[in-house]
């Protein structure tokens, strides 16, 4: 009986506990019964009894749901669970199970445990937060590792010990490897030999725990090639370490690309012939390359950083102000002519092409130049030896014509003094008509002189005994205030020249300098001497153009005058040009045409205040001096006969030179050109001693009418007449048995000398 009661308060108590335990359960708790059908089976459940917390969890009051079958309280057509929860009601084992009770829409941990026969229990556990957390975290894992597989970075989790412990799939883009290959594979083992040192250490300084580590090295890729990977990684709690890097192969390659680039630019801009250079916006220098450096004479450290302004390179300001005007407007020029000038302040000519560039973000001028000095100096002595040939076109053409007319003042003043008795008062009239026409003829040598075309008698001389010869005839031709002084070289080569036309140089420019000194005391000296030009020696020279290098005799003629500046220099061989008040003829002109007649050159030094040096320079001649016979008795007088063709286009000259023959007893046939000539000769060819023919005609000139001639009579003589020179006419005739020449104006006595000396040569 002790028993008994003993088992009852046993039992009591655990009915107290149980149902303590049932009210004070943190979990909501529902206990049911399991309703069957006829044949046993389950078909639904019903809620016998719930905690307090059943509610708290499952939102449903307990009279809501308390008697109720499953359907009724949730309010579904089926019982929730029903095979789950009745099976173990029905004596199958306890189950648990975590699911969205989609009738509460809530997620539950449900733990089932049987009662007894028909009978079971749900425990429910509310897990919808933590769910949410759960899917949250899932969501973000998801996100974050679609964001580690799709991101064009290479992204890596690794540890200090080298060795990779998760990799993204842009390493297998970048380098070939897979995902699989690289994760758990030693990092370490794909780096460049000579980068492994480098990162030896950045592994190092993040073991050490420094934050971020950013460094460059090269990774082997599967191909076997190596590809810059730049890295910024971070040390992360147990030994990890984080890191996402990039590759920067292209970056780097366009870098050494670059570099290549500047270094081929470097050397084409040092191997470039022209002078280059670099400035900012203000024209200071940044660079320059060696041409520019051996143009301008400075170094390159001279230059960077200045202007050239600043070291004086420009000689014209206004033309500088047009350069930066024209570059400020279009933001280039070309081929821009600039004065300029060396660092030793030699002047020069640059041709400067100029562009507004970006040089790094800033703007920057290049600029190529042409150093065109020595172009713009052959330029003006070509132009300069134009000017002076069109000009001795003009004045050969001008004596030409001018010989022609002089032909009939003169001959006739001659014939008419013939006529006339010695004591007739027209006698001086007309001699002084022959003096006119003598002086205007010597003006047309001068003429013929300066075109190159006058009448030389070549023949080797001895340059300082002629200007020994006219010593007495040049001191009375200068002032008395002026001494003259000689330097003659011995043993001096011969010249081939005409000793007429070099007294006259000689003379023109002694004169010229005594007259350069005026009234005050000076010196001029002349030198003689044999030397060696080359072709520098020969640059400016007048004439220099048309000799070769080589020995020449020179003939020098030094003052101490006023001396000239560069416009007067340019203009010292024009004809008629003076610095004196009143013009003296063709003066150095004349000189200049002498000198190119005997192939020779001339070389002119003069500044303000420091005097005028005039240099001759001859070809020395390898023929010896001859010198002149003594004086001859004067023939007797002579008369011709026969007959004589006259050809000349002017009719004054055909009836002078018919009545000149006429006195000496010749009978003249004349004819007014060449093709009048012919119908002329051709009847009485056998009976024509002489032609006399003029060179420059109209219908057939004198040439094709001489060689028609000879062809009509092989052994004809014929005498060329012509206003320009003997040497410039006879060329063209040579070895083709031409008689003679004479120039005209010439006097009866001259054009009889010469056609005795054709006919009668004996005498």
């Amino acid at each position: 009986m002790d028993d008994g009661r003993t088992n009852a308060r046993r039992n009591l108590t655990t009915e107290q506990l149980f149902g303590s335990l049932f009210q004070h359960m943190a979990e909501g708790v529902a206990l049911h019964e399991v309703v069957v059908d006829g044949a046993g089976k389950a078909v639904n459940y019903r809620i016998l009894d719930v905690n307090p917390q059943y509610e708290r969890y499952t939102g449903l009051a307990p009279d809501r749901v308390i008697g109720k079958l499953a359907t009724e309280a949730y309010g579904t057509p089926t019982p929730p669970y029903l095979h789950e929860f009745t099976s173990v009601g029905l004596g199958g084992p306890p189950t648990r199970l975590e699911t969205h009770f989609a009738p509460l829409n809530r997620h539950y941990e449900i733990s089932v445990a049987p009662l007894g026969p028909g009978f079971f229990a749900t425990i429910f556990l509310d897990v919808s937060e933590r769910r949410r957390q759960e899917a949250a975290l899932q969501r973000k894992t998801e996100e974050l590792d679609r964001f580690f597989n799709i991101t064009l970075d290479l992204l890596c989790i690794a540890n200090t010990e080298g060795q990779f412990l998760r990799v993204n799939a842009a390493w297998t883009v970048v380098l070939g490897w897979s995902v699989a290959e690289l994760e758990g594979a030693r990092f370490l083992d794909l780096v460049h030999p000579d980068d492994l040192a480098s990162t030896l250490v950045a592994v190092q300084a993040l073991s050490g725990g420094q934050q971020v580590i950013d460094f460059t090295n090269r990774y082997r890729a599967k191909d076997g090639s190596y590809r810059f990977i730049e890295w910024r990684s971070a040390p992360a709690p147990g030994g990890l370490i984080y890191a996402a890097a990039r590759d920067v192969t292209h970056r780097f390659e366009a870098e050494s690309a670059l570099r290549a680039s500047e270094e081929r630019f470097r050397r084409i801009f040092e191997l470039v012939p022209n002078p280059l250079t670099v400035a900012d916006a203000q024209g200071t220098m940044l660079d320059c390359n060696e041409a520019f450096c051996q143009t301008s004479g400075y170094t390159r450290e001279e230059v960077l950083g200045r202007k050239p302004a600043d070291l004086g390179m420009w000689r014209d300001i206004a033309r500088r102000d047009l350069l930066v005007e024209t570059l400020r407007r279009t933001g280039y020029v070309h081929n821009f002519e600039m004065p300029a000038q060396d660092k030793d302040g030699k002047p020069q000519t640059l041709l400067l092409s100029v562009r507004m560039l970006e040089i790094a973000g800033q703007p920057a001028m290049v600029a190529a130049s042409q150093n065109v000095t020595e172009q713009r100096r052959l330029e003006q002595q070509m132009l300069h030896s134009q000017k002076l040939e069109s000009l001795g076109v003009l004045a050969g053409g001008i004596a030409h014509d001018f010989n022609n007319l002089l032909t009939g003042i003169l001959g006739n003043a001659d014939l008419a003094l013939l006529d006339l008795s010695p004591v007739s008062p027209a006698r001086e009239s007309l001699t002084a008509i022959g003096s006119g026409a003598r002086r205007a003829a010597e003006l047309c040598r001068q003429l013929l002189a300066y075109s190159g075309k006058g009448r030389f008698q070549v023949q080797p001389i001895d340059l300082a005994e002629l200007v020994q010869e006219m010593g007495h005839l040049l001191s009375i031709s200068i002032s008395k205030k002026v001494v003259l002084k000689y330097h003659f070289a011995s043993h001096l080569p011969a010249v081939e020249a005409d000793a007429t036309q070099m007294r006259q140089v000689v003379m023109n420019l002694i004169v010229n300098a005594s007259e350069a000194i005026g009234e005050r005391s000076g010196v001029v000296s002349v030198t003689t001497g044999l030397g060696h030009c080359d072709a520098e020696d020969l640059k400016g020279g007048y004439c220099a153009e048309s000799i070769q290098p080589g020995d020449f005799v020179y003939l020098e003629i030094e003052d101490t005058g006023r001396g000239m500046d560069q416009a007067t220099l340019d203009r010292i061989f024009d004809p008629f040009f003076t610095t004196k008040f009143t013009g003296r003829g063709l003066g150095l002109a004349a000189v200049l045409g002498i000198v190119r007649g005997h192939h020779g050159a001339i070389r002119v030094r003069s500044e303000p205040g420091r005097g005028t040096t005039f240099k001759l320079l001859f070809p020395p001649s390898a023929a010896s001096i001859s010198r002149a016979a003594g004086p001859t008795a004067q023939a007797a007088p002579w008369r011709g006969r026969g007959q004589i063709l006259v050809v000349d286009d002017e009719e004054p000259v055909r009836t002078l030179s018919r009545r000149m023959l006429e006195r000496s007893g010749f009978s003249v046939i004349t004819a007014a050109d060449g093709r009048e000539a012919l119908e002329k000769f051709g009847p009485v060819r056998h009976n024509i001693a002489l032609v006399l023919l003029d060179l420059t005609m109209p219908h057939l000139g004198g040439e094709a009418c001489f060689h028609a001639l000879r062809q009509m009579k092989a052994d004809v003589k014929v005498v060329l007449s012509s206003g320009y020179s003997e040497q410039d006419v006879v060329t063209a005739f040579a070895g083709k048995g031409l008689a003679g020449f004479i120039q005209k104006p010439y006097t009866t006595d001259e054009l009889l000398a010469k056609v005795r000396e054709i006919l009668d040569p004996t005498l």
